[in-house]
């Protein structure tokens, strides 16, 4: 009897010693799971944008403990999918990231507008993180992350004290306008693209670009230029006809800026050139330039999105 009691005993020790040994096992294997898996996916390779996705962010929410940011994006060529993607904020200073939770939501404007046969309608994004993360004063840029992949796209968009620009605050030359007629497109458009370098800018105002050159802009001998103005779209067969008839799937608008320029505008010390954004296809990309013999410059971007307008 006792030593049947003492065989128990021993079966149970052994049993109890075990049970510890494959929780300690469990223990050490899930945190390094957790610690392989978690450090891992914070660690980015942050690299230019390629213009494989299509996103914009369309406002900023602040709260009183919460940082919003509203927006879309999706990859071409292949369905849009919920958690597909996610969206990161880099300090500009630091490189300290920020990772942000992310809601997906339906967009059907967005697939209204880009209609093809793919479905982008679950492009939607609501981004969030605790407003204590964010120094206030810091400026921001958001990346945009493929979800399970380590590589982050920058998206040439910024965040300083709850404002969304379009090129970096630390290096951007604000245009003198006021108390032109350029003023109300400076302070109401979207910057498009910026390249003080090359004396000119593009902003986007009301369905239209305009081009807005320095006077020293590398212009010809009789003050005019060339100025490249490429359209890509997901919509070919909605391009004017010789181009549906080319099977391309890309519109040139191209343009001589002294015969788009506005001459009957106070444009103060600028020359100003405009052209309307079609609305018969959708647009995924833009070039604009100069080119001859090469690239004096050159710049991809793409549109503001006002789907509703």
């Amino acid at each position: 009897m006792e030593k049947s009691k003492r065989t128990r005993t021993m079966i149970q020790g052994v049993i109890i010693q075990g049970a510890i040994c494959i929780g300690l096992l469990c223990l050490i294997w899930g945190g390094y799971f957790l610690a392989t898996h978690f450090g891992t996916n914070k660690i980015l390779e942050v690299k230019e944008d390629d213009f494989s996705w299509v996103y914009q962010v369309d406002s900023v929410e602040i709260g009183e403990k919460e940082f919003i940011l509203h927006g879309f994006a999706f990859e071409l060529d292949t369905d849009a999918t919920k958690e597909a993607f996610e969206i990161v904020l880099q300090d500009v200073a630091t490189k300290k990231r920020i990772f942000l939770e992310t809601e997906y939501i339906e967009r059907e404007d967005v697939n209204a507008y880009f209609r093809c046969e793919y479905d982008y309608s679950k492009s939607g994004f609501k981004a969030v993180c605790k407003k204590e993360k964010l120094v206030q004063k810091d400026i921001y840029e958001v990346l945009l992350r493929k979800s399970g992949k380590q590589t982050a796209y920058r998206t040439g968009i910024y965040i300083m004290e709850g404002q969304v620009m379009y090129a970096n605050p630390t290096e951007f030359a604000p245009l003198e306008v006021a108390g032109t007629d350029l003023q109300k497109v400076i302070e109401n458009g979207i910057l498009r693209v910026y390249r003080p370098k090359d004396r000119i800018y593009v902003y986007q105002y009301e369905g239209e670009l305009y081009w807005i050159a320095e006077q020293d802009y590398a212009f010809n001998e009789d003050g005019d230029v060339y100025i490249q103005y490429r359209l890509d779209t997901n919509q070919p067969g909605r391009l004017p006809k010789e181009r549906v008839e080319s099977q391309l799937d890309w519109d040139d608008c191209g343009f001589m800026f002294c015969g788009n320029e506005l001459l009957d505008w106070d444009t103060g010390k600028y020359r100003v050139a405009k052209k309307k954004l079609p609305a018969e296809y959708s647009v995924t990309r833009i070039c604009s330039g100069k080119y001859k013999g090469n690239w004096l410059w050159m710049q991809y971007f793409r549109p503001y999105y006002q789907f509703n307008q």
